[in-house]
């Protein structure tokens, strides 16, 4: 605080703003985002959520032109997920926000902005949003999971890595397979990922075989199985097995999650 008010006796000029690495750059960082975050008139809508089961999704995708201090101009793609307990409380909660998006030169996407029943479900960054009835009982609870599209395109790329040249060692394969595959588990695994992890394990296992017997046709299956083991290594550089990664649930916090506006209490 003392260093802060001798600054500002002394007359100094104000420091240029930074963003911090993965923050909002300081073009962004305009008083209408933090008046769209904090909002009075956004509290009712979302406070019917304590009231009822949770309903409808709302789906947003903003993108327009930013000027920056140094007047250059630069796109700008904005995705956000908004929570509402009814579809009339998701509509008033998309004109509120397209005002305030407005104000900054920015847009919602017709084409990426969706209103939807949270039964029916909705992919979101790769993850599938979608309450279901868990098994063995009639209660109801929202899962989330990797959507099928994160997961074919995952399952591509292995395909692709697999159908390259067999002329390199195993081992260089495998760490091609490795890296790919740390980041995408490590990216999913916050959810119910286990059955993915083990759906992936076992399409990566053939795969991998399948280029051996590319590599070695004349070799039988026992020779390979000797030489590479069950589950495929060379040397001391094994195949990264997804289904060994743990997934990890976010668990309700209820009231400890900290908001903006004051208790009703």
């Amino acid at each position: 605080m003392r260093e802060a008010e001798e600054v500002e006796r002394l007359g100094f000029p104000e420091p240029p703003r930074r963003s911090p690495p993965g923050g909002v750059p300081p073009e962004l960082d305009q008083p209408g985002l933090v008046g769209m975050q904090f909002q009075p008139e956004l509290r009712e809508p979302l406070a019917e959520i304590g009231k009822e089961p949770l309903r409808v999704l709302l789906i947003l995708e903003a993108s327009g032109e930013v000027s920056s201090r140094a007047g250059s101009h630069r796109r700008a793609t904005h995705r956000c997920l908004a929570v509402s307990g009814t579809k009339a409380h998701a509509e008033a909660l998309k004109e509120e926000i397209s005002g305030v998006l407005a104000t900054m030169g920015l847009r919602l996407s017709p084409e990426k902005t969706l209103i939807t029943r949270i039964d029916e479900g909705v992919d979101f960054l790769g993850w599938r949003i979608q309450r279901h009835r868990k098994r063995g009982t009639g209660k109801h609870y929202v899962y989330v999971y990797p959507a099928k599209k994160a997961l074919a395109v995952v399952m591509a790329k292995v395909k692709t890595i697999c159908r390259k040249n067999t002329n390199q060692p195993l081992a260089v394969l495998l760490h091609q397979l490795n890296r790919m595959l740390r980041g995408w588990t490590a990216y999913f695994k916050y959810g119910c990922s286990n059955a993915t992890f083990s759906y992936l394990r076992s399409y990566l296992w053939k795969e991998v075989v399948r280029w051996q017997e590319r590599k070695h046709r004349r070799t039988p299956w026992k020779a390979l199985r000797r030489r590479y083991g069950i589950w495929p290594a060379d040397g001391d550089v094994g195949l990264f097995d997804p289904a060994r990664v743990s997934a990890k649930r976010y668990y309700y916090r209820g009231t400890r999650i900290p908001t903006p506006w004051p208790s009703a209490a």
